[in-house]
């Protein structure tokens, strides 16, 4: 889907931009029973959140989380939340980031002919065309878009991978 998307945006006339210099990044997850899958290009990121197995229970059950039929939660969603404030979360990144940071990215990059190194006036590295710094002057390494940037490795094609969901 990525990469249709990517291949698709050459077909739209009606578009009013140039999609040579326009492109975004992404991030899809579809949750099937208890697996996650998730994909993602460029640098934006999914986080869950999650309870530590060690932790005590806090006495959610699925009566807690009820809604009505109008979608909106009975009377004890103020004692749901609490429930959860008293629970210590942790974090876990489940997508890859294609950024400069990424040795292989860089790589990648720097074989289709990238130049990868900051401009003047810049902190952080990015990708250019040649060393004078002609365009693009990208962070992310892959994008939905962005076509001018695919001659010099810019792809869309996103990273994957599954988790499983536990109580």
């Amino acid at each position: 889907a990525f990469e249709d998307s990517d291949a698709n945006l050459e077909d739209l006339d009606i578009l009013k931009f140039d999609r040579q210099a326009s492109g975004c990044t992404c991030v899809a997850a579809l949750l099937v029973e208890t697996t996650l899958y998730v994909a993602s290009t460029g640098d934006s990121k999914l986080v869950v959140a999650y309870v530590e197995s060690d932790q005590e229970d806090v006495g959610l059950d699925k009566e807690d989380t009820s809604v009505d039929s109008s979608g909106r939660g009975e009377d004890n969603v103020h004692d749901v939340l609490n429930s959860y404030e008293r629970c210590q979360l942790s974090a876990k990144q489940l997508t890859k980031e294609h950024t400069l940071l990424d040795c292989d990215e860089v790589e990648r990059i720097e074989q289709a002919g990238g130049i990868v190194e900051p401009a003047p006036d810049f902190a952080a590295d990015r990708i250019w065309f040649d060393d004078s710094f002609q365009g693009p002057g990208l962070q992310p390494t892959r994008t939905i878009g962005d076509h001018a940037a695919t001659r010099i490795g810019v792809i869309a094609t996103p990273s994957t991978a599954k988790y499983s969901i536990t109580d």
